[in-house]
């Protein structure tokens, strides 16, 4: 997933660690800088003109990374970010309502509208949030209880061409990849879609191989939320979520789990290289080679 800069005012993301050049690949720099470890990209940005820093970044990165950045357009003002989400939750709100009144021959209060326009922008807006502790905290891959599967799911995100890029692994109680995929999702709007989409395909892949007891666990935790909950959503994922609970066998053991980005390293490494690569995958007890490294990391230490 590609982080937008926005103004580069209150922004939380590292210029190393973090996801956020739109032309590069992964949307990351091609190499690290040291002299940026632990360095924000609002440093980058000159606060009163919102302008990139243009000498400094072309003496500090590499000519391709300095051209990607300079070439990221910058709002203007403080409230684009905001308008262009009023923009997109309100056409939502515009479609939603157009299916209300077809399919339901209802119609909903003006209140009611208002609420879903703001629930959209919250959730929207929670996707961007980083806390700074966390963004510094490391945590490893852990074993399932016994009797357990656990499917780590993540995905990446083409804002630019509308795509998104899943990657989902499936692993037993001993670590052993039971199985491993890949897939390409055209005409996505959000990054915000693009994750109940990821959540969903992991929720389908437990009940089509009939394993009595899962564990779902990704590092989105809104999404994560949303997908536990019983209650039914009303948010522009709502058909995602209701499609779950629609197929979920009740004799099975579902449980979703909140986890950190490091501790998902292997599903995200599928998402990021299928993006690189533009292949889709479908592997039984094994990843691809390019996620084989992160594999094996993954599988030091004893079970718990």
């Amino acid at each position: 997933m590609c982080w937008k800069v926005g103004t580069g005012t209150g922004t939380s993301i590292y210029i190393n660690a973090d996801a956020w050049i739109l032309d590069a690949v992964n949307f990351k720099l091609s190499s690290v800088v040291n002299s940026m470890q632990d360095v924000k990209v609002n440093e980058l940005i000159d606060s009163n003109k919102r302008t990139w820093k243009r000498e400094f970044i072309n003496n500090t990165f590499s000519a391709d990374d300095a051209g990607k950045i300079l070439h990221i357009p910058l709002e203007r003002t403080l409230h684009g970010d905001l308008l262009r989400r009023l923009f997109y939750c309100g056409l939502w709100a515009i479609w939603g309502e157009r299916n209300r009144r077809v399919h339901e021959q209802r119609n909903s209060t003006g209140q009611q509208i208002v609420d879903f326009i703001n629930n959209c922008i919250a959730e929207l807006n929670g996707l961007e949030i980083r806390s700074s502790v966390k963004g510094k905290e490391i945590r490893k891959w852990s074993y399932p209880p016994r009797e357990f599967i656990k499917i780590n799911f993540d995905g990446a995100y083409d804002a630019t061409h509308h795509q998104f890029f899943s990657g989902i692994v499936a692993r037993n109680e001993e670590g052993l990849v039971l199985l491993s995929c890949s897939e390409i999702h055209h005409g996505v709007s959000f990054a915000f879609v693009a994750e109940a989409i990821v959540c969903r395909k992991a929720v389908q892949v437990g009940v089509e191989q009939e394993w009595p007891k899962v564990i779902i666990e990704g590092d989105s935790l809104t999404i994560i939320k949303k997908y536990a909950t019983k209650s039914q959503d009303r948010s522009h994922i709502g058909a995602y979520i209701l499609d779950i609970q629609q197929n979920l066998n009740r004799s099975r053991s579902f449980i979703f789990k909140h986890t950190l980005r490091s501790a998902n390293a292997l599903a995200h490494i599928i998402a990021t290289k299928t993006l690189k690569k533009e292949e889709e995958t479908y592997l039984k007890m094994r990843v691809p080679v390019h996620s084989e490294i992160q594999r094996m990391m993954d599988r030091r230490g004893e079970p718990d």
